[in-house]
């Protein structure tokens, strides 16, 4: 049987693909909880979602690979569902449009199907920039050299 592992996106997007299938899908309690519309409780109502809570341990998982590629700008919710997804890997396919969930998802070798957006096509690796000197950091908010913000850059990417 296969499994699909939804993020808020397949709720929130108005994707026929998917409401008109009869798809296995599960989520986590924190995706529920993204769903500000009528429409998009509605659709979740709809498709008699089975939430269940992540493992710790796959939780671990994926925050290991969150401090491999700096993906700085995932949420509860995203880490989350990347463990739901990382818990059925292997018969399991990942919903979502979420780039930096993508990423994360490839490097875990978890299936992705997107809802509305393209794929993703390389795997990004990120560090932080200083936006005065350009001196390079693996973290932080602020550069040490001249005080100045840093921003986030891609350090390099490996193609797929």
């Amino acid at each position: 049987m296969i499994y699909h592992i939804a993020d808020s996106a397949v709720f929130i997007m108005n994707n026929h693909e998917f409401l008109s299938s009869k798809l296995n899908i599960i989520t986590v309690p924190s995706v529920k909880n993204e769903l500000k519309s009528k429409g998009a409780n509605l659709r979740f109502n709809l498709l008699q979602v089975k939430m269940e809570l992540p493992e710790q341990e796959m939780i671990k998982e994926v925050l290991k690979i969150v401090k491999y590629t700096q993906d700085a700008d995932l949420s509860n919710t995203d880490i989350d569902i990347l463990a739901k997804a990382f818990e059925y890997k292997q018969n399991g396919i990942l919903l979502t449009d979420d780039y930096g969930v993508q990423n994360i998802a490839k490097i875990m070798g978890i299936t992705i199907k997107p809802i509305m957006q393209k794929n993703i096509k390389d795997i990004i690796i990120w560090e932080m920039e200083c936006i005065g000197c350009r001196k390079r950091f693996s973290k932080g908010d602020i550069c040490y050299v001249c005080g100045s913000a840093l921003k986030r850059k891609r350090k390099s990417k490996i193609l797929q």
